[in-house]
């Protein structure tokens, strides 16, 4: 008994370690120093960070050194409070918390307790990180929406950072994503990571799984240089792909992509061919995606407490493939009418052959009826029923 229990807190540690890990190269860091205004640090002083799109709230105090300090941050929009004894309570909104970057805001207090002072936040500020030397960019949510994207895959965004190419040959892998390297490296040397959980295809270069829906990633985060000993593995490019979250207020969004042949013209190929339509293709691509508070009426409410968020893709391909069939000759048919009054498989066939048969020289084979139907599944038909290609 004890040796289990001893176990099961090994592990019950492992998964802390892990998510703990894991949650740095998906969050942000928020940190700084309060002073008053001689420049003397506020011990103690409480400081409170806000969500603004969830309302969840997290809360420190300033160590002996006025140092504040929120790791694994959530990414998003938050305000940040600060109050001490004897001082304004000073606030500031607006704040961006991005991807595997360490946000860094001082406060300078004023003395006083009757007001409160609010500063929004300077969007130069934001964008400039102070405490590493990482190089690359991150795409949040509406960049993500706004920039024409290849094939919905929001990785493709990397060829917009300076030091990444693609690369020569065959640019794109088995996914469709564009292979690129980045830095001289070659593509195997990047690093795909899915909410900091990586996402490397062990066999070929690329990711393992391509998110093409755009419409579930919050930020794209990538970098190219100089990135801390946590991300491992990579000299190429460091590339965190972090999906969205629910909030106090339902939102989501639905999407229909067509490509095909309708709005196509004919190429010179078709031209010369003399046709008059180009070859029948259609790629029809709906995707949607939810998420709010988990509202259960009269039993729970969610609110800034608990959240959903979800996404779903399809893709229905009709490509341009043709292939010769082959078709009965008169004794195969006759044998489909003596099937048809038990097997609407067979009269469906019959219906679609018309007069068309086959040629009655060439070699038989087999044909198979066992389709779902409406009134059954049929079976093979007689092996005396011969079947040749069709000559038209």
């Amino acid at each position: 008994m004890k040796s289990q229990l001893r176990c099961a807190g090994w592990l019950l540690l492992l998964l802390a370690l892990y998510a703990t890990s894991t949650a740095q190269t998906s969050r942000g860091t928020l940190t700084g120093i309060v002073t008053d205004s001689s420049n003397a640090v506020v011990v103690d002083a409480t400081v409170r960070l806000t969500e603004t799109a969830t309302g969840v709230s997290r809360q420190t105090t300033t160590n002996g050194a006025g140092l504040y300090r929120f790791d694994a941050v959530d990414l998003g929009t938050y305000n940040l409070l600060v109050q001490a004894k004897g001082f304004a309570t000073q606030s500031q909104t607006g704040i961006e918390v991005q991807a595997a970057r360490t946000l860094s805001i001082d406060f300078a207090l004023k003395a006083g307790s009757a007001e409160t002072v609010t500063v929004e936040a300077n969007a130069g500020q934001i964008q400039l990180d102070t405490s590493e030397q990482t190089r690359g960019a991150h795409f949040e949510s509406q960049a993500i929406q706004d920039l024409p994207i290849t094939g919905r895959d929001s990785l493709t965004l990397a060829l917009l950072v300076p030091g990444v190419t693609k690369s020569t040959g065959n640019s794109i892998n088995q996914d469709g994503t564009f292979s690129f390297a980045v830095n001289g490296q070659r593509p195997r040397g990047n690093n795909f990571l899915i909410d900091g959980v990586e996402n490397n295809d062990i066999s070929v270069t690329g990711p393992a799984f391509v998110i093409t829906n755009p419409d579930a990633v919050n930020e794209v985060a990538i970098q190219t240089a100089d990135f801390s000993a946590e991300f491992g593995r990579a000299g190429g490019a460091v590339i965190n792909q972090v999906t969205k979250s629910g909030s106090n207020a339902f939102h989501g969004s639905a999407d229909w992509v067509y490509t095909g042949s309708a709005f196509k013209a004919l190429d010179h190929n078709d031209k010369i061919a003399h046709k008059f339509d180009p070859p029948r293709q259609v790629e029809n691509i709906p995707y949607f995606s939810l998420g709010g508070p988990v509202v259960i009426p009269h039993i729970y409410d969610g609110h800034s407490k608990t959240f959903f968020f979800g996404a779903a893709q399809w893709d229905r391909f009709y490509g341009q493939t043709t292939g010769q069939v082959r078709v009965p000759d008169a004794a195969g048919v006759a044998v489909l009418q003596s099937l048809a009054g038990s097997c609407s498989n067979a009269a469906l066939y019959l219906k679609a052959l018309g007069t068309l048969r086959g040629d009655p020289t060439a070699s038989p084979a087999n044909i198979s009826l066992a389709v779902p139907s409406a009134t059954g599944t049929c079976w093979s038909m007689s092996s005396r029923t011969r079947t040749t290609r069709s000559s038209s």
